[in-house]
């Protein structure tokens, strides 16, 4: 595919091309992007904390303050980055992940939002069957159609681009806009425009009728209410979300349906900051001011002083999609199963150790953070290091934040806390997230290996085999079967009756220890079937790896030069040193033979790839990498000590 080897890379003219300007437009950019963080982290928070918004509404709110913070993440810490750095220039391949992301999490948007408005046509309209139709799986299973659908979108436009051409490399825009990048191409965009229309039309003009079609059925039932207290009582909790639907759909129906004959580049980037920044940053004061419920949960949350309020942290595997209840109350819920709730028993056996426990994991927790955070930020300002391996490996820092945070949190504020209940839709949650995050993980590692051996035994080659559109559709295709595998494994645990006991002897939501609460007849074949698919996966990726790396050997093996095989076999001393940890954890826990086994080993083996792994992942790359390290004290140190650079 030599379609992209005109054009390189791109240059981002922002905002705006006046200095004077500049500094005006970077210090709103950044309080916005703050603030709308801090507003959608608060609102997540608010609902986790509070049993009484443990409801699918709130439950739809809480993933659209993700969803927003996800959005913003993708476009404006880039321009930020760029203004800081005075290098407005991205990679193409990092161009197209950025147009890939911005694509799935602005449609995953829309969506969510006429999900939200069927949940509130149901609670007004078909009050008595409210609970029965929304239950717990049928409102995960709204928010994930979401999730799938734009990532399935995103991924076509973002094949679709790569077959174009480019003669210009000047975008005139902040960042990398589906519609800014169709207008450079000197190639036949007529797909490109008509995918654009049908598209934009299924995941923003079918969601908006679906919305408008769901508050004219609620505006006739609101009609028919008698007393105007009634009338206001069930319309007031319409009004933030009517609110938000307006601001979102406006600004995007006013850039990509107009016209093109009214389309200027002015009036194009006045509308995608609306969407881009001001709309999420509206959005968590939006439902604090006009919903009373969340405005006072709010107040209590921040009134209070004590760690517990630490669990904000791990907002999804928190949330519930009903009140938790105890005692008796905590058996009724027959339709999905015995308990509504269970206790993690976690590190309850080491009382004296908690605290040491909790500092510990803390530091190695942040450390994770930091050092992948650091690795993402090196790849993405230092030039020389857009390249498909740094690219993977970007990938792969991503999936480790995403996949401790999904777990870590909520072991942490477990250890400063005595009652540790976590509700079956949180516990599922956890269970989904961490397992999609973990496969992600591990066929990442197996892209990486298949990019060492293209890039060792077929050098010649390698541009084109990895071309930016394969190295895309690779990172895209490792999301989507970790998503698949965190479906079907969660799906088939939680498909099981837990009749009681409802103590899992474990400091997460994972297999084995729910596996030993669950009853029934078919506990058995459950838990053979996840075994033999994580087994086979796990063996997989493994098998794939060896193989890559038995050719890499082999080529290595041949080079005449004692020197040019160290240099060769250095580009992948790093990958497979993460290689050997991973799996070395993973076969410990999924392939350890049959015996007696205590629940205290299993909680502290179990701290092994939760903790351990993605702790070493982020200093093995950077110690044993000797690019990214020179680049790290490149970006970094030059900062702080210039003189000595």
């Amino acid at each position: 595919m030599d379609n992209w080897t005109r054009v390189s890379e791109f240059i981002l003219l922002g905002l705006s091309e006046q200095p004077q300007q500049q500094e005006v437009l970077f210090g709103l950019s950044c309080s916005l992007y703050l603030i709308g963080c801090l507003g959608n982290m608060l609102t997540l928070l608010a609902i986790v904390s509070d049993p009484h918004l443990h409801s699918p509404m709130y439950f739809f709110l809480c993933n659209l303050s993700l969803l927003d913070i996800c959005f913003t993440s993708t476009t404006i810490p880039k321009m930020l980055l760029n203004h800081l750095s005075g290098h407005t220039t991205i990679s193409s391949s990092a161009c197209l992940a950025q147009m890939y992301f911005f694509i799935t999490f602005g449609a995953a948007d829309s969506i969510l939002l006429s999900a939200m408005a069927y949940d509130r046509y149901l609670a007004i309209c078909c009050p008595l069957q409210y609970r029965t139709i929304m239950s717990v799986l049928r409102c995960a299973l709204l928010v994930v159609v979401p999730w799938v659908l734009s990532n399935l979108i995103s991924m076509v436009h973002t094949i679709l681009m790569t077959r174009l051409s480019f003669c210009t490399n000047r975008i005139p825009h902040f960042f990398c806009d589906l519609n800014a990048l169709i207008k450079l191409s000197c190639s036949d965009t007529q797909v490109n425009k008509m995918l654009v229309l049908v598209f934009g039309s299924s995941v923003v003009l079918v969601p908006f009728v679906c919305i408008m079609a769901s508050y004219t059925l609620i505006a006739v039932a609101v009609w028919k209410v008698p007393s105007v207290r009634g009338k206001w009582k069930a319309f007031s909790t319409c009004v933030s979300h009517l609110c938000v639907v307006f601001l979102f759909y406006g600004t995007v129906i006013g850039v990509y349906f107009n016209p093109t004959s009214l389309h200027t580049t002015q009036r194009d980037m006045v509308a995608t900051v609306m969407y881009t920044m001001v709309a999420p940053m509206l959005n968590p004061f939006i439902y604090s001011l006009r919903n009373r419920d969340l405005k006072s949960s709010l107040r209590k949350l921040l009134s209070r002083s004590r760690w517990k309020t630490m669990t904000f942290l791990h907002p999804v595997a928190e949330l519930a999609l009903s009140p938790p209840t105890s005692g008796a109350g905590s058996m009724q819920r027959a339709n999905l199963s015995a308990v509504t709730e269970f206790l993690l028993i976690g590190f309850s056996d080491f009382p004296h150790l908690r605290l040491p426990f909790f500092l510990l994991f803390l530091l190695m927790y942040l450390f994770t953070l930091l050092g992948n955070l650091l690795i993402m930020a090196t790849i993405g300002s230092e030039r020389s290091l857009h390249t498909p391996m740094y690219l993977f490996l970007c990938a792969l820092s991503i999936s480790e934040i995403l996949y401790t945070v999904a777990i870590i949190p909520r072991m942490l504020a477990d250890l400063l806390s005595t009652h540790r209940p976590i509700a079956w839709a949180a516990c599922a949650s956890q269970m989904f997230f961490s397992f999609t995050f973990g496969f992600t993980h591990s066929f990442l590692l197996t892209v990486m290996g298949h990019d060492r051996y293209m890039a060792i035994c077929h050098p010649l080659r390698y541009n084109v085999l990895m071309s930016p559109g394969v190295c895309v559709c690779l990172v895209a295709w490792s999301w989507a079967g970790g998503s698949v595998m965190g479906l079907v494994v969660t799906a088939a645990i939680f498909h099981l009756t837990f009749c009681g006991p409802n103590e899992v002897h474990h400091f997460a939501c994972h297999v084995p220890p729910l596996l030993k609460l669950a009853c029934g007849d078919n506990v058995s074949t459950v838990a053979l079937g996840v075994g033999l698919v994580c087994i086979t996966a796990l063996l997989g990726c493994c098998l794939l790896i060896l193989l890559s790396y038995a050719s890499i050997v082999a080529t290595i093996l041949r080079i005449p030069s004692a020197e040019g095989r160290h240099k060769a076999f250095s580009t992948c001393v790093s990958h497979l040193t993460v290689v050997v940890v991973h799996y070395g954890f993973a076969s410990v826990i999924y392939l350890k033979p049959k015996g007696p086994q205590s629940p205290e080993g299993d909680t502290l083996m179990g701290i092994t790839y939760t903790v351990i792994t993605p702790f070493l992942s982020p200093i093995i790359f950077s110690l044993r990498n000797k690019e990214l390290k020179n680049a790290m004290q490149k970006t970094f140190l030059s900062k702080i000590y210039p003189e000595k650079i």
